[in-house]
């Protein structure tokens, strides 16, 4: 039944967008579309830049790896900022 659901809203959908485009001047159009154009093109360029950085991340972490983390099981004191006094 769900899937009868989703045809029957993605048609309506898709009929107000065509009724929409209808209304729209051909400026408004040509508009949108270079909204759309630029939000695609920096969206591009972000995963780009963030592909990037985890790579350098990956590099600097090779070259000075991070200590190792030393594993304690009992703890002479209370610890900070955990305890009400």
């Amino acid at each position: 039944m769900k899937k009868k659901d989703s045809s029957i809203a993605k048609e309506l959908g898709r009929r107000g967008g065509l009724k929409r485009a209808k209304n729209l001047s051909s400026a408004r159009k040509k508009e949108i579309a270079q909204m759309g154009a630029k939000a695609r093109a920096e969206s591009i360029l972000i995963a780009e830049r963030i592909r990037t950085h985890f790579a350098h991340l990956t590099f600097i972490q090779a070259l000075n790896p991070p200590p190792p983390v030393q594993s304690v099981s009992t703890c002479d004191e209370k610890l900070p900022g955990i305890y009400e006094n």
